[in-house]
């Protein structure tokens, strides 16, 4: 339970959130944007790894897989080359 009164835990927390929030809020015809947000989704997770070890790593990058593969779903049809490259993409992280 100290984890949840640490910053650094929140500033993850956050910045996750307001990626995924962002990456699903961009339309299908921005695919820059698309690119941009599944780029940086590697900050939080590098910052896990750095602050909480490969646990803290490993468990973001879980949460952040299952915040994004719904995004993968719905957008198969609209951008299919970007949502196969993103089914890649979720096991590297």
């Amino acid at each position: 339970m100290r984890v949840l009164r640490q910053a650094e835990f929140w500033f993850i927390v956050a910045s996750a959130a307001v990626l995924t929030i962002g990456h699903y809020a961009v339309t299908a015809d921005a695919p820059f944007w698309h690119h941009l947000f599944r780029r940086l989704y590697y900050l939080p997770m590098v910052i896990a790894g750095f602050r909480y070890g490969l646990a803290g790593g490993l468990l973001t990058a879980a949460a952040i897989s299952l915040a994004y593969l719904p995004h993968i779903v719905i957008t198969r049809h609209t951008l299919p080359l970007e949502a196969l490259e993103a089914r890649f993409e979720i096991p590297l992280y």
